[in-house]
């Protein structure tokens, strides 16, 4: 393995001149399976050396995260084995920087490499908005409306709709988030649409073949005034139809059970439900997960509390896709854009705190 003399400032010694100005040579050194300046991919976790020390020499070695210089934790840093944890590889690598050092009468000699963990896949952040940090405006009218953000330029374009008589009110609120009021009228909808696509900032058949999506959205405060008949959705849609009942709208739905206690959920397809899929407790804060394979597949997860989960597709409920055509050069939920809808139903009233979009590496 290479060898290279280093200049010692404890000392003033360097090269093979010793300490005190009489003959000398570095000492020997060797690393198994390394080399001076060379790069190595790695998996993470346990990682250890094997070292060669021919002259017994003091030896040193250290670790640092190749991001932020931070040091990683050696174990028998001075001897001859010493190992360490390398850092998992997150979704875009990591790297660290190793360093052993021989050092013997005021001359050193070292051997630098750089080990990479490769990146581990998983599901990477596009969009995140925070809707308790909304701007606060009045109660939306219906149609378009721009919603902006108090600490950010973020924007996002949202549409506003009622169906069959509804009533129902949504007010952006700082602090608390889009307040739904289902407003009085018991069989009636109330829906609002995010325009989802133009904030990303790629969104073509190539990636949505390539990467699954998944929208989660953040719900409290949910609460069912209508025994055995409120309910709520949410789904994705074509970025063309701002509707929950036309287009190709997909989505969850869930309704109060009628008992004061739990809740049932089917999937849907614009007005055509599923069986009832599950009767569980009553979650007054949750979070609804759209995963979209093919840009054509939507799968969905509820799940208790405001924190979004890991997707799995494997899990999920199947919420479905039309006909895929042979030799097709288009995706259903990409063509025309993208958008989430989320629809109160029958006088039913929550929050909307969160919703964040995510792409499997």
């Amino acid at each position: 393995m290479p060898i290279t003399p280093t200049f010692d400032p404890t000392t003033g010694a360097s090269g093979g001149a010793s300490g005190g100005g009489g003959g000398g040579s570095a000492p020997g050194l060797s690393v198994t399976g390394r080399a001076d300046g060379e790069a190595y991919n790695v998996s993470a976790g346990a990682r250890s050396l094997s070292i060669s020390n021919p002259d017994g020499a003091t030896l040193s070695t250290t670790v640092e995260q190749a991001s932020d210089g931070s040091a990683i934790t050696v174990t028998g840093s001075t001897g001859t084995t010493p190992s360490w944890t390398a850092p998992s590889g997150s979704t875009t690598g990591e790297a660290v920087q190793v360093r052993v050092k021989a050092t013997k009468s005021g001359l050193s000699t070292s051997v630098s490499f750089t080990e990479r963990t490769a990146a581990s896949g998983g599901w990477t952040d596009l969009v995140d908005l925070d809707f308790t940090d909304v701007t606060t405006q009045g109660v939306l009218g219906l149609g378009a409306h721009t919603l902006a953000f108090d600490s950010s330029s973020d924007t996002v374009d949202v549409y506003w709709s009622r169906f069959s008589g509804g009533d129902g009110k949504v007010t952006p609120t700082n602090s608390t988030g889009l307040v739904f009021d289902g407003g009085t009228d018991t069989s009636s909808s109330n829906t609002l649409s995010f325009d989802l696509d133009p904030l990303l900032s790629s969104y073509t058949v190539a990636d949505v073949r390539t990467h699954q999506y998944a929208v989660h959205v953040a719900l409290t405060g949910i609460t069912y005034p209508s025994a055995n008949n409120s309910y709520f959705l949410v789904g994705l849609n074509r970025g063309t139809t701002t509707a929950h009942n036309s287009g190709i709208a997909r989505m969850i739905y869930v309704q109060d059970a009628g008992d004061g206690v739990n809740e049932e959920t089917r999937a849907r397809k614009n007005t055509s439900n599923s069986a009832v899929q599950s009767t569980t407790a009553i979650k007054t804060t949750r979070v609804i997960t759209l995963i979209l394979t093919f840009g054509e597949i939507v799968q969905v997860m509820d799940t208790s509390g405001a924190t979004p989960p890991t997707p799995s597709p494997g899990t999920a409920l199947m919420v479905g896709a039309d006909a895929i055509g042979m030799a097709a050069t288009d995706a259903d939920y990409q063509n025309n854009g993208l958008r989430c809808f989320v629809t109160s139903s029958d006088t039913t009233d929550f929050t909307v705190t969160r919703l964040l979009v995510q792409r499997l590496q």
